[in-house]
C-alpha cells in the first residue's frame, strides 16, 4: 500500500518469470470525514506515506475486497472502500517499507535525478556499488552527488542503499525459504555479520527473528 508521491517501481526478482496482474485504487486523502470513527483509516493513510508491506496471509482477503470495490458504483463503492481500508487498518498485519525519517524533495529536476539513482540501485543492488559510479551515472562529481543526494533524501546515499537492500532481503525472508547467507549475497552483502547488523538497524530485529515473527502470524 503506497501513499501519495511515494517513488516506486514494480519489478520481479531476478529469475522469477511468473505472470502478474494488478488492481489499482487511487483516492484523495481528504475524502474521509475527520471524526473518531475514521481515526484508524486516517492513521493508516499517514503510515502509508512510507509504503506498507501487507502480511501474505491477508492478501487473498484484501484482494477479494478490492475486487468488490472496483465492481461497485456510487455509494456502494464508497462504503465497500471504507470497509476495505478499515479491514486493513484493524485486522491486517503490515510493516512500513521506507524508514521513519523518509522525506523527499519533489522539485522536477531533483525528482528526475533521484529517479535515475533509484533505477540504478534497483538494477545493481545485488553487487558492490561505488559512489563514484553512481556520480558518473548522473554526470556529477562524488562530492556534488553526495551533497545533492543527502539534501534531497535527508540521508546519505549508502544509508539509502542499505535500506533498499534490507527491504529486498525482507521480501526474500518472508516469501522464500532461502538461507540467510544466500539472501545476504543476493542483496549485495559480501559480509554476513554486516548484513545482520544493517538488518537489525532498519527493522529492529535480526533476520531470523524477523522470519520467525511472521511465521507465527
Amino acid at each position: 500500500m503506497l501513499g501519495a508521491n511515494l517513488p516506486h517501481c514494480w519489478k520481479n526478482l531476478q529469475g522469477y518469470h511468473a505472470g502478474a496482474s494488478s488492481i489499482v485504487i487511487q483516492w484523495r486523502g481528504d475524502i474521509f470525514p475527520d471524526i473518531p470513527a475514521f481515526a484508524g483509516i486516517q492513521k493508516l493513510q499517514q503510515q502509508a506515506q512510507r509504503g506498507l508491506y501487507l502480511a501474505p496471509k491477508h492478501r487473498t482477503a484484501v484482494s477479494e475486497q478490492m475486487k468488490a470495490v472496483v465492481s461497485s458504483e456510487n455509494l456502494t463503492q464508497y462504503l465497500r472502500f471504507v470497509e476495505l481500508l478499515d479491514f486493513i487498518a484493524e485486522q491486517v498485519t503490515y510493516t512500513p517499507i521506507a524508514g521513519a525519517s523518509y522525506t523527499y524533495d519533489f522539485s522536477s529536476r531533483t525528482t528526475s535525478r533521484i529517479e535515475q539513482v533509484q533505477t540504478y540501485v534497483k538494477e545493481h543492488f545485488a553487487r558492490k556499488i561505488k559512489l563514484s559510479e553512481v556520480a558518473d551515472h548522473l554526470n556529477m562529481s562524488e562530492q556534488s552527488f553526495s551533497r545533492f543526494f543527502s539534501k534531497a533524501m535527508q540521508r546519505p546515499f549508502f544509508v539509502f542503499l542499505n535500506e533498499y537492500r534490507v527491504n529486498m532481503a525482507s521480501r526474500l525472508i518472508l516469501e522464500t525459504d532461502f538461507q540467510m547467507a544466500q539472501i545476504a549475497y543476493q542483496c549485495g552483502y559480501e559480509s554476513l555479520p554486516f548484513f545482520y547488523k544493517q538488518f537489525k538497524k532498519f527493522k529492529g530485529y535480526s533476520p531470523l527473528e524477523f522470519r520467525k515473527m511472521y511465521q507465527k502470524i
